[in-house]
């Protein structure tokens, strides 16, 4: 099978997939996983499909105990990804920013808290994947 034979893996629409988080949100659920995958729908751009990595890293389909599992995960999913230093810049130079935030962005652009997460927009999924 390949990455790209719509056989593999599961629909997941065309919205913002951030595959590492959804892994985590599935073995949460008790799925266990090698890693996933992520392909494009070959009849037309705009659906993309997920897919689980067998333990020799082969593309495969998820069992079917677990289909029904990892549906309902990908149509919970709501990709994440970390604030750029622009909107981290934007925010601390807005007038209404407390001193206290303010404190709290040095320490994240310093690397000395963990950068906040923000959801992955429409636009920028389909800057990357579209």
């Amino acid at each position: 099978m390949t990455t790209t034979d719509a056989s593999v893996g599961l629909p997941a629409g065309g919205r913002p997939i951030n595959l590492a988080q959804l892994q985590s949100e599935i073995q949460a659920q008790g799925v266990a996983l090698n890693g996933l995958g992520m392909h494009d729908d070959p009849d037309g751009p705009g659906t993309v499909w997920i897919y689980p990595y067998d333990q020799d890293g082969v593309p495969t389909n998820f069992t079917p105990q677990d289909t029904p599992i990892v549906q309902q995960a990908i149509n919970n999913h709501v990709g994440m990804r970390n604030k750029t230093d622009a909107e981290y810049a934007e925010e601390f130079q807005n007038p209404d920013t407390t001193p206290a935030r303010k404190q709290e962005i040095r320490d994240i652009t310093a690397g000395l808290l963990p950068a906040e997460q923000v959801p992955i927009t429409q636009a920028e999924w389909d800057a990357q994947y579209v």
